[in-house]
């Protein structure tokens, strides 16, 4: 096991897990709203690192 995971209980990164997952719903849903190019990438990018991190928790997850 992962030293780091123990820094967190599985009910916390279920907790981190659902408040990362509302982030992701929430800009995906301003992504349908963004007509300006530059500014949809940047909304792109981001919304990958949030899909990258909720994925970073889920594992942490499996590791407990």
């Amino acid at each position: 096991m992962d030293e780091n995971v123990g820094c967190f209980t599985e009910e916390e990164l279920l907790i981190l897990s659902e408040g990362i997952l509302s982030l992701i719903q929430n800009a995906d849903k301003g992504l349908a709203l963004i007509k300006n190019q530059a500014v949809h990438e940047i909304m792109a990018n981001e919304l990958q690192r949030y899909t990258d991190l909720n994925a970073k928790v889920c594992m942490m997850m499996g590791q407990l």
